[in-house]
This record gives C-alpha cells, sequence and structure tokens, in this order.
C-alpha cells in the first residue's frame, strides 16, 4: 500500500496581538487565507480524507481546523497532540511511526525548524527552498509519497517529494 505524509506549517501568525505567549499566538487573517488554499489545493488534488495531527499551538490548531473545513472533515477529527509544539525531527519521526498501518495519508500540521529537518531527512532528493531561503515557509505543504509502511520511515525513503507554497498557487486554488 502506497502511503502519502503531509507536513504542514501552520500559517502565517499574529504578532500584534499584545503579551501572549508563544503558544498562545494565533493566525494572522494572511495566515487564515494561506491554509483555505492550502486546503482548497488538497481537495482538487484528492487528498481528501488525511488523518491530521496538529500541534496544539494556537496558530497551529487553527490552520489544521482551517484545512479539515476545506477538506469537508469535522474540526473534531483533527488530533492535537503537544509533542508536535518545537518537535525535533525524531519526535516528530515517532510520532509517524506510531500510525496505524491502515492510515494512508498522514497530515502533521506544526512548525519549523522540526518540519523542515524532517523533510529534508525523509526526501531522496534535495528540494527547492522558498525565495526566502525557508524550505517551508508559514502555510506550505511538503507532499513525501511512500511506499514504507509508517513504522519503517527512516532517512531517504520518498522518492518525488515535493512543497506546495501558498504563494505560488493561482487564486483560483
Amino acid at each position: 500500500m502506497t502511503r502519502t505524509l503531509l507536513l504542514l506549517r501552520h500559517g502565517k501568525s499574529d504578532w500584534g496581538v499584545g503579551a501572549v505567549n508563544d503558544y498562545a499566538r494565533p493566525l494572522k487573517q494572511r495566515g487564515r487565507k494561506a491554509a483555505r488554499r492550502i486546503g482548497i489545493w488538497l481537495r482538487s488534488h484528492d487528498f481528501l480524507s488525511p488523518l491530521i495531527v496538529s500541534s496544539g499551538a494556537a496558530r497551529a490548531r487553527a490552520t489544521a481546523e482551517l484545512v479539515a473545513e476545506q477538506l469537508g472533515l469535522a474540526p473534531t477529527l483533527v488530533q492535537f497532540d503537544d509533542r508536535v509544539y518545537e518537535a525535533a525531527p525524531d519526535t516528530l519521526l515517532e510520532i509517524c511511526r506510531q500510525s496505524q498501518s491502515r492510515t494512508r495519508t498522514l497530515m502533521l500540521v506544526g512548525h519549523n525548524p522540526g518540519l523542515e529537518m524532517l523533510c529534508e531527512r525523509l526526501s531522496a532528493q534535495p528540494l527547492a527552498s522558498a525565495s526566502n531561503g525557508k524550505l517551508l515557509p508559514t502555510a506550505a505543504l511538503a507532499v513525501l509519497p511512500l511506499r514504507h509502511d509508517w513504522a519503517d520511515l527512516d532517512t531517504g525513503v520518498s522518492e518525488g517529494a515535493y512543497v506546495v507554497r501558498p504563494r505560488e498557487l493561482s487564486e483560483a486554488t
């Protein structure tokens, strides 16, 4: 069975909301729009029912819920796992490895640098960065096709990985 790992960085956060801690920082309107665009892209490319595991941080939570909404999934289907917040690649990899073997598509919604590092680790080939030098700018989605069971994930297992960035999508998306 082929599987797909989707790594989604949260949308642009709002630094102008006053004195809130990092975990509670919400999305900006731009981040909400970008999350919806990624959700529409996922729907149009038949990624209709991924298992979504998100950081519990407000900006990641909102991103995951907006994507789920665009996919027609109830927000209650999104799972929140605080291990994703500020996670190192090894922690993210462990979360993936714990997925049930019947899960075809898994989406992790989280934060840099952990998501970028995991993407680089799993991809068999180097991926191009955005114009700002980041592989996963806010609301960017890495798509990693897999031929392995979740328990067997390791370095370089994804052939044909690519990144979708909201700014690169047409307005119709």
